[in-house]
């Protein structure tokens, strides 16, 4: 690479392409929310290279270090028991927390009206 306009140089008679290597996706399924893991990897790399009209083959391994990934919240549930009740010349809101905080705990509410 180029120290100044971050584009990849190559040998002529390099095999190497960067934008021919593929990735891979992996799905975990029935990951819960709010939770954290701990996950690692391991890679092996493949491939061919000439160099001097010798083709020439290599393995690589790449040994990702202990990583933690946190997922996010899920939606909580509605609050319960909720009232509202006129007192002179105001509203009074009441509810209690929701029974399922969707995994973090709910800092603030937000309350929408209409007229």
């Amino acid at each position: 690479m180029s120290g100044t306009d971050s584009t990849w140089t190559s040998s002529p008679n390099a095999t190497f392409d960067p934008k021919s290597e593929s990735s891979l996706n992996i799905t975990i399924p029935t990951l819960r929310s709010s939770t954290s893991y701990d996950y690692r990897f391991v890679a092996t790399y493949t491939g061919k290279y000439s160099y001097s009209e010798k083709e020439n083959t290599f393995t690589e391994q790449f040994f990702q270090p202990t990583q933690q990934g946190r997922t996010k919240a899920g939606t909580p549930s509605a609050p319960i028991s909720v009232e509202i009740t006129k007192e002179r010349a105001f509203w009074i809101l009441k509810w209690q927390q929701p029974e399922n905080d969707g995994g973090a705990p709910i800092v603030s509410y937000a309350v929408e009206y209409r007229l």
